[in-house]
């Protein structure tokens, strides 16, 4: 029987030649010595520096199967063809062409593959680009130069390149102050990300790490000190709870893609932590006041009252100024009448008339930092005298 050559499409794909042991095998049935059915077999296997897609073998005709991404993210995609025969009469199999296809639909490309092997033949593609590809293999068959049916595509694969990058976390708490650094107290605070994997498969999961902000850069040569990782998507949000001593800190993200590739950390986010209240001075008394054997006496006027306050880490927010009666003892908001507060300065308030009735009293300032740790000073003792001395009438010569 004479073989009609079969036209190859050759002006919409150009095809390569692989030789018969680098070849993708396919199994090539003869009934009689000139008629064939073909029937192309594909898999793929987790070898070389990308692990990709493992799949049955998929026979001419049949549905490729669903993408899968798998990683890491290397641009390697390997797979095996099962040889089973290359030989009927005076037709052999003496060459293969293997395509890649995009999926779901488009043109196809012709590429090189160094495969290796007889029985069982294995082939990797090098450079693959990132995107959904499937492929095809079809056999060269000597004698009559025909060029065999193109075997089914084989199941999809997932090629992912893509580095995925975090952002500088987010902080939030109860309370915090300031934007660099961000201070807080020793509470729990709230971590947040915004994750990119632009054209990549998608992000896995955040991690976020601490180090000291005297470090120029925060990474896992620092080192830095893991606070927590998440795989939750959203917000990629974890809570910081067990914070280090007092000082400032630089936190960082590292994101990691479905490819398990890892991004750089993040631009670092400066936070504060403060759990120490300021010092603060006992307040400073001024006003027509008598200093009489160390005592402070104030008559019936107005009083100001200053004072010294310094905080070495979110600063001072303000200082309260509290007066209780008696002489000794501290005196804050728990036990005595609020004065007034200032936020600036000296810190300066006016203790108004009309004044408490006489008698002793001390005044005790409460200063507050920028994250609510509060510190209560000394007391001053000042003596309230309003009223004039008696007097007796006067005597002349022992007479009055």
């Amino acid at each position: 029987m004479r073989h009609r050559k079969r036209e190859n499409n050759g002006a919409h794909r150009t095809r390569l030649l692989i030789g018969a042991l680098g070849a993708v095998a396919s199994v090539l049935i003869f009934s009689g010595s000139a008629a064939f059915a073909y029937w192309g077999y594909i898999s793929f296997s987790s070898t070389g520096s990308a692990a990709q897609a493992v799949a049955d073998s998929i026979p001419k005709g049949a549905t490729p199967g669903t993408p899968v991404t798998n990683g890491p993210s290397g641009d390697t995609v390997s797979f095996s063809f099962s040889q089973v025969s290359t030989t009927s009469g005076n037709l052999k199999i003496t060459a293969y062409t293997i395509t890649r296809y995009p999926v779901p639909s488009g043109s196809g490309s012709v590429v090189t593959a160094a495969c290796s092997g007889s029985s069982t033949v294995s082939c990797q593609e090098t450079g693959v680009p990132s995107g959904t590809w499937a492929y095809t293999d079809t056999p060269y068959i000597s004698g009559t130069n025909w060029t065999g049916p193109e075997s089914a595509q084989s199941p999809s694969v997932i090629v992912d390149t893509t580095t995925p990058a975090a952002s500088a976390p987010g902080v939030s708490a109860t309370t915090t102050y300031g934007s660099n650094p961000i201070w807080v107290n020793n509470e729990t605070v709230t971590l947040t990300d915004s994750p990119t994997d632009v054209g990549g498969s998608g992000v896995a999961s955040v991690a976020y790490y601490y180090c000291p902000s005297a470090a120029s850069t925060c990474t896992s040569s620092t080192p830095w000190t893991s606070i927590k990782a998440t795989s939750a998507g959203g917000t990629w949000s974890v809570p910081w709870s067990g914070l280090p001593t007092d000082g400032t800190y630089k936190v960082v993200a590292v994101a990691t893609g479905n490819n398990t590739d890892v991004s750089n950390p993040s631009t670092a986010t400066l936070v504060g932590i403060d759990t120490t209240g300021p010092t603060v001075a006992a307040p400073t008394v001024s006003a027509a006041v008598k200093f009489v054997n160390g005592v402070i006496y104030v008559n019936n006027e107005n009083v100001t009252l200053t004072d010294t306050a310094s905080n070495g880490g979110s600063g001072v927010s303000s200082v309260a100024y509290y007066y209780c009666s008696g002489s000794s003892g501290s005196c804050d908001g728990s036990n005595g009448t609020a004065i007034g507060s200032s936020s600036s300065g000296s810190y300066s308030v006016t203790w108004s008339t009309p004044l408490p009735a006489d008698g002793p009293y001390r005044i005790g300032a409460v200063a507050t930092d920028n994250v609510n740790n509060p510190t209560t000073s000394s007391s001053t003792a000042v003596t309230v005298d309003t009223t004039a001395p008696s007097v007796s009438t006067p005597s002349v010569n022992g007479i009055s």
